[in-house]
């Protein structure tokens, strides 16, 4: 699509009605990724007081599953005390109105609200603070765009990964049969939108979007991000999620998930230099309490890189910092401090996964 837009810029500097034509036909006709635009899933809305006009489900008895029963949609006619008239083409019915739920379809108009329901207080007031949103995603993708369009430098997305023969993710209130033949452009047609939202609460000037996914989905995936990101400089790359490996039948052990980024505007990638010398007030990679480079890889060469870190069970802070502990020496022989937690850098890894390591590397 950019390509065609490309062509079409230049078209236009040369004979803009010709351009318009163009333009007309492509808008007109799809490209690249074509697939069945489903339309738009149900949401429940579990605590909306039911009223004439809604349309609703009514609800299994207390303690039993749905049924296709369930799923049908009804028109509220009438609202009593603790009833309601629902009818549909076949049939009218006075239910109880605590056994209904009113469903709304994504092509209506819905006004989303945030409702605080707790709260957990720590440190200082002022402090930047963090919150929890509850809620259908895209829902929540709409409430925060009254707020916070074009503010948001990086958005991290974990989606349902549309696994066949796994009740994995929900659609129109029910589960997505692995045997739909329409499973995929079901499961495009519910990331497109999303996305859409997402892509307008990002910065266009410098932001970050990172999908995750495994290859059930990841090239319909990649090709949907580069129809909605023309600009966005977008890499893929490999993330292993278990070195010891998933077996699976008749097919090759999965060890690895996929993990698009998408770069928009002035985003970028930079190295990070485990090697520095840190001084005060500069920025510590805390990962595994250790320094990364060759000469700090604990081993016979380097004994003395491997020490116990106490810290205050009270303060949380660190009250002490042990002896270096001798290569091959237990942990177990460290006494402990009274009133504190004793920490290693230790990183806890398989038997298999060592043996992919550079040998002289010693994990206690």
């Amino acid at each position: 699509m950019a390509n065609i837009h490309h062509t079409i810029s230049e078209v236009k500097k040369l004979n803009p009605e010709l351009a318009r034509q163009i333009e007309k036909y492509v808008k007109e006709h799809s490209y690249g990724l074509v697939f069945e635009e489903n339309l738009p899933e149900a949401v429940r809305l579990w605590k909306k007081t039911i009223t004439v006009g809604d349309t609703v489900n009514i609800l299994p008895p207390r303690g039993q599953f749905e049924t296709d029963e369930n799923k049908k949609s009804w028109l509220v006619t009438k609202v009593g005390n603790e009833t309601a008239t629902v009818q549909n083409d076949q049939e009218t019915r006075e239910v109880k109105a605590e056994d209904l739920v009113t469903t709304v379809s994504y092509k209506d108009i819905i006004y989303p609200g945030l409702k605080v329901i707790d709260r957990v207080e720590r440190g200082d007031p002022n402090d930047p603070y963090h919150m929890v949103i509850n809620a259908e995603n895209y829902h929540a993708l709409q409430a925060l765009i009254y707020a916070y369009a074009g503010k948001v430098d990086c958005i991290y997305i974990d989606p349902p990964y549309n696994k066949p023969n796994s009740k994995d993710w929900k659609y129109n209130c029910d589960y997505v049969d692995g045997t739909d033949k329409y499973r995929h452009s079901k499961w495009l047609a519910f990331m497109k939108r999303r996305i859409k939202l997402a892509k307008k609460l990002l910065n266009p000037d410098n932001s970050v979007l990172i999908v995750t996914i495994d290859e059930v989905e990841y090239a319909r995936l990649g090709l949907l991000l580069e129809q909605l990101f023309p600009e966005a400089n977008i890499q893929m790359i490999s993330s292993c999620i278990n070195y010891t490996a998933t077996a699976r039948r008749n097919q090759f052990d999965r060890i690895n998930e996929f993990i698009f980024i998408i770069m928009i505007g002035n985003c970028h990638i930079f190295p990070q230099d485990d090697s520095k010398n840190f001084k005060q007030d500069e920025e510590v990679n805390w990962r595994s309490l250790r320094r990364q480079n060759s000469s700090n890889i604990r081993d016979k060469q380097h004994p003395n890189q491997f020490f116990p870190i106490f810290i205050d069970v009270k303060t949380n802070k660190i009250a002490e910092v042990g002896d270096n502990l001798p290569f091959g020496v237990s942990i177990d022989t460290v006494i402990p401090k009274k009133g504190c937690e004793t920490v290693f850098p230790i990183k806890k890894l398989s038997q298999n996964y060592l043996s992919f390591l550079n040998p002289r590397i010693m994990y206690a």
